[in-house]
């Protein structure tokens, strides 16, 4: 995950089960650079152990969660209306970017839990 929020990712990622999922949570705000810039990108890559061209974006922002196409990531966007209204959105992204079927109902199952709530 990378991440422009300005406060720990984790905290809510860990209390919602999700961030077992994760192998990396990149947060802007440790990094001091904030998302298009490419840095940050190279920065999730490299603590994946992958490359760019092997890295998948789902993002719901063309203007920030696109910056790591210049490096060769593929970017998927979410329909961006407000989380609540669009429960289902990175299930749908997932489908589009062809992720294989063990993966994505293991995201679905997560992804279906009720979520406790974001801080403010």
């Amino acid at each position: 995950m990378v991440s422009n929020i300005g406060w720990d990712i984790r905290v809510p990622l860990a209390e919602a089960g999700l961030l077992r999922w994760l192998d990396t949570v990149v947060c802007s705000f440790e990094e001091g650079i904030r998302k298009p810039d490419p840095r940050l990108f190279e920065i999730a890559c490299a603590r994946l152990g992958t490359g760019p061209t092997r890295t998948l974006m789902v993002g719901d922002s063309p203007g920030s969660d696109t910056g790591g196409e210049p490096l060769g990531i593929r970017t998927v966007l979410v329909d961006p209306t407000p989380p609540p209204a669009r429960p289902n959105a990175l299930l749908g992204a997932l489908a589009t970017a062809g992720m294989e079927m063990e993966v994505f109902q293991a995201l679905a199952n997560t992804c279906s839990r009720k979520s406790p709530a974001l801080p403010a």
